[in-house]
């Protein structure tokens, strides 16, 4: 009688008696015993009483149900249509974000339409529905359209406002102290003002062309344009000129005068070839061409003789430091005769005296050579031999110092034989120890010892020459050492 009808879909789910809900489904279930001739509850007359009031006890068959699940659909939809009608009268716009846990439910039904208008298109939407969301001006593709961006900036505004006004407060203090805004990546005491400068400008460019991500708002541009920014500085005369001088003035202070230099031909080498990259202006090449700057020095005579020059005076008194050390060689040994494999602090001098040698020998022949007569003047006077290998003074030099070697030789022979003794005497401490007198090679020391003389006696057995002699031999065999392990 309430709502005319006995299907209980058409009732608020809460109102529902649940006593009456039962007896619903009961009923049903009991009417499907009677059909079958099974046992019931229903009877004839309780079947026809319910019909007279306009029960439906198959409703899958009759199709009702599938009109109840559509009419409870639609109604469920049109309650949130009416919540996104008061979210857009609250807002201005129907960009429902899903992350907020209050507006969860509102924004998964908002992102379903979508999905929805995504998979089927504009032809396969319900029209009803489809009309009533174009009436409030929803947008199914928001990332597409930009609208979604422009509320996300809305939203991020005041965040990033605040940071942004920090800069640019230090901007106007560093444009009051140095009467500009050209900040370098490392100016000193100014935090975070380079990037910041760098950001807006890069945004700005994004903004230029049209990108509706572009991270840069109408009023900061309407700021910074109040203090006659450069959103371009390296297209304008005033900052070249500036940065010129800058970079004269740190050149000189710093010593980078000859990577400057060297920097600015490089550079004007590629604006002659007509780069546009290259790191050069007109400004900075007249002001250089003022002072009769040199662009190309290596083509010019006047460049290639003062190297010349430079060179000639580094070479000639490196010549004369090492004459100076084999006047000081020959007040020492008597002789000019420096050997390479002598003296690790001769090793230089005798390399000079073998290019001198080299150079009397180009110099005899005609050839242009850096050896001069007064060089070989002086040379000669010293008792330098230029052809050593003729003379006989260099054989009894050698022979001399070949003495000498024999002698180093064998103190070096007796250093080796005493640390030989040493090693022998940790071996009979190692027997007397352990009852025998083959250590492992893991031992430390001994056991590396022990293996290189196993190593030695093979290669005595071989021919070979080696430092183990018959007397180490048998010092060894008597203390009870095996040289073949396998024994």
């Amino acid at each position: 009688e309430l709502y005319n009808t006995c299907d209980l879909t058409h009732a608020p789910a809460e109102s529902v008696d649940s006593r009456l809900r039962n007896f619903v489904l009961e009923s049903r279930k009991q009417y499907k015993k009677f059909q079958k001739g099974k046992k019931s509850s229903l009877t004839a007359v309780r079947i026809a009483e319910l019909r007279a009031l306009g029960f439906d006890f198959c409703p899958l068959e009759s199709g009702s149900s599938k009109e109840n699940h559509h009419r409870r659909f639609q109604k469920k939809w049109d309650e949130q249509f009416l919540v996104l009608e008061a979210y857009k009268a609250e807002h201005g716009d129907c960009l429902v974000s899903c992350v907020n846990s209050v507006r969860n439910k509102l924004g998964n039904w908002v992102r379903g339409q979508r999905k929805l208008m995504n998979k089927v298109g504009r032809e396969g939407f319900d029209p009803l529905r489809l009309a009533k969301l174009d009436e409030i001006g929803f947008d199914f593709d928001p990332v597409a359209s930009g609208s979604y961006i422009v509320k996300k900036r809305a939203n991020m505004f005041p965040r990033v406002n605040a940071n942004w006004e920090k800069h640019y407060k230090n901007l106007n203090l560093y444009r009051k102290e140095h009467g500009n805004i050209i900040v370098g990546p490392n100016t000193v005491g100014w935090p975070g003002l380079y990037d910041w400068i760098h950001s807006n400008r890069k945004e700005y460019k994004k903004w230029q062309a049209g990108d509706a991500k572009a991270a840069i708002y109408d009023t900061w541009i309407a700021k910074l344009n109040e203090v006659a920014f450069d959103w371009a500085p390296m297209k304008g005369d005033g900052f070249s000129k500036m940065m010129l001088e800058r970079q004269s003035s740190i050149s000189m202070i710093c010593g980078g005068l000859y990577d400057w230099i060297h920097s600015n031909r490089k550079e004007y080498k590629k604006w002659q070839a007509g780069d546009a990259k290259a790191a050069i202006y007109d400004t900075w090449i007249a002001k250089l061409n003022e002072v009769a700057f040199d662009w190309a020095p290596m083509k010019g005579d006047g460049f290639s003789k003062m190297m010349l020059e430079r060179q000639s005076k580094h070479f000639n008194d490196l010549w004369h430091k090492h004459y100076g050390e084999l006047e000081t060689f020959k007040k020492k040994n008597g002789h000019c005769y420096v050997y390479r494999n002598r003296s690790d602090a001769n090793q230089t001098l005798a390399g000079w005296i073998h290019h001198q040698r080299k150079y009397k020998r180009k110099h005899d022949q005609g050839k242009n050579t850096p050896l001069t007569d007064e060089r070989i003047k002086l040379l000669t006077d010293i008792g330098l031999d230029w052809n050593p290998s003729l003379s006989g003074d260099m054989v009894n030099t050698t022979q001399a110092d070949r003495v000498l070697s024999d002698d180093m030789d064998n103190t070096a022979q007796a250093d080796r034989d005493k640390e030989w003794e040493a090693l022998f005497e940790q071996l009979c401490t190692f027997k007397e120890k352990n009852g025998h007198a083959n250590p492992e090679e893991a031992e430390p020391q001994l056991g590396s010892w022990a293996c290189q003389m196993r190593e030695f006696y093979s290669q005595n057995a071989s021919g070979e020459t080696t430092t183990l002699t018959d007397a180490k031999i048998a010092k060894l065999e008597s203390v009870g050492f095996r040289f073949a392990t396998g024994v």
